[in-house]
C-alpha cells in the first residue's frame, strides 16, 4: 500500500496483480503491526533470497533520555529555485501519536531524528517530461501528460534516473549500475497496472557511499529526509492540520483535499502542483503518488526502541523491500497523513509509485 522468482511473478492476471497490491497497501495502511503485542511480519519480506547488500551501512548516532525540547526545528521558510527546495538541517518527531488515525503502531512509533546537513529536494514528483528528457521510455500506463509524475518506476530505475541527473551536473553519482540487467523504462507488458517480471533489475551492492548523506551526487531521499520534508514544522497528521474523516472510504475529505489526490477526488494521478504545497513550498507529497526513499523498508521505526537518531539510513540491510513514503490516488483520503509509509521489492512496477530527486548540500 526475494529469489528472484517471487510468487508474484507468477501471476500474469491483472485483476489478480491488482488485488496483491490493493493486500499490500491496506496491510500496510491498517497498522497490522498492532498496537500491542509483538510487531506484525506481515510487512515483513516473503521472499527467499537474502539481499547481496552487506555493507554496514546501517549505523547511526544514537541517544537514550534526549529532552524533547533539545530536538529544535529551523524556521521554515520557502527557498525553491527551478523545480528545486532547499531544505536546512534540524530535528525534529518523526512517525505519529497513538491517537492519529489509520496509523501503523510500530512503523509510526515516534522517534526524534536529527538531520545535520541541508539538502535540497525535488518541488514536485519526477514528471513524464524530466523522466523522457533524460532519454529513457516512458513507462507510465496514465494518459501521457508533460506535468503528469511518471509512475511504473522500480527502485533501480529511480537511482539510474539520479545517475544521469549527476552526470549532467558533473557530479559523482551515487549508485554503481554496473552489475544491472534490462531495459531502464521497459520489460512490463503494454496494459499492465503491476508487474515484477523483465522489469530493470540489480544484483549487487549498487551504494558508492557508506551513507547517502556522504554522496555529492543526485539520491532517493532518506525516510528521514522525506518525512522531515513533508511536515515542514508540523506535528499533525497532515502540513495543514488533522484529518477530518477519520474512518477508511473514499469520501471527500475537507483536509486532504486541499492538498493531495486520493481516492476521493481522483481515478489515476494527476499533474503536479495543482495542490496547496507544504511551508517549504512542496508539492503532491501526501497524494498522487507514493513516492520511493532510499532505506530499506523495516516494519519498525528504525529498527525499533530508539529515542533519538541522528541522520539515520539502511538500518535493516537483511529485508530486500524498499521504502516508499506518502499514499497515492487510489487509496483512501485517511491514508494522507506525513507518518504513512510503506516496502515493496526494488524490482516492483505498480501504477502508483513514482519518486522525487534529492542531493546533499556540502556547506
Amino acid at each position: 500500500m526475494s529469489s528472484r522468482k517471487p510468487l508474484i511473478e507468477t501471476v500474469n492476471v491483472l485483476c489478480v496483480l491488482l488485488a496483491c497490491f490493493v493486500v499490500t497497501i491496506a496491510c500496510s495502511k491498517q497498522g497490522v503491526d498492532a498496537a500491542d503485542g509483538a510487531p506484525s511480519d506481515t510487512d515483513a519480506d516473503t521472499d527467499t533470497d537474502s539481499d547481496s547488500d552487506t555493507d554496514s551501512d546501517t549505523d547511526s548516532d544514537t541517544s537514550t533520555g534526549t529532552e524533547e525540547e533539545d530536538c529544535v526545528h529551523p524556521e521554515v521558510v520557502a527557498d525553491c529555485q527551478n523545480g528545486w527546495c532547499k531544505i536546512p538541517p534540524g530535528c525534529y518527531t518523526f512517525g505519529s501519536p497513538p491517537t492519529e488515525p489509520c496509523r501503523a503502531a510500530y512503523a509510526e512509533a515516534q522517534v526524534n531524528v536529527t538531520l545535520t546537513r541541508p539538502f535540497i529536494i525535488a518541488q514536485t514528483e519526477l514528471t513524464q517530461e524530466k523522466w523522457e528528457a533524460a532519454g529513457f521510455p516512458n513507462p507510465s500506463p496514465t494518459p501521457h501528460c508533460a506535468d503528469c509524475p511518471v509512475s511504473m518506476i522500480d527502485w533501480y530505475e529511480a537511482l539510474a534516473y539520479c545517475n544521469v541527473l549527476s552526470a549532467s551536473e558533473g557530479l559523482e553519482p551515487c549508485y554503481d549500475l554496473s552489475c544491472c540487467e534490462g531495459v531502464v523504462g521497459e520489460g512490463c507488458p503494454e496494459g499492465m497496472e503491476m508487474c515484477a517480471n523483465g522489469n530493470y533489475n540489480c544484483d549487487c551492492e549498487v551504494h558508492r557511499f557508506s551513507s547517502p548523506y556522504e554522496c555529492p551526487g543526485y539520491r532517493l531521499p532518506t525516510v528521514a529526509e522525506w518525512q522531515y520534508a513533508v511536515r515542514a514544522g508540523t506535528t499533525e497528521a497532515t502540513y495543514i492540520g488533522d484529518l477530518v474523516v477519520t474512518g477508511q472510504g473514499c469520501e471527500p475529505e475537507p483536509i486532504a483535499d486541499q492538498i493531495a489526490w486520493s481516492c476521493s477526488n481522483a481515478s489515476h494521478a494527476m499533474a503536479v502542483a495543482l495542490k496547496t504545497p507544504n511551508g517549504w513550498g512542496l508539492y503532491d507529497m501526501l497524494g498522487n503518488l507514493e513516492e520511493w526513499c532510499s532505506d530499506y523498508y523495516n516494519n519498525t521505526a528504525f529498527g525499533g526502541g530508539i529515542d533519538h537518531v541522528t541522520d539515520p539510513h539502511d538500518f535493516d540491510v537483511f529485508m530486500s523491500r524498499r521504502s516508499t513514503r506518502g499514499s497515492l490516488w487510489i487509496t483512501d483520503a485517511c491514508y494522507v497523513r506525513s507518518a504513512e509509509g510503506g516496502g515493496h521489492p526494488p524490482y516492483f512496477r505498480v501504477n502508483g509509485i513514482g519518486f522525487r530527486p534529492a542531493r546533499t548540500i556540502f556547506e
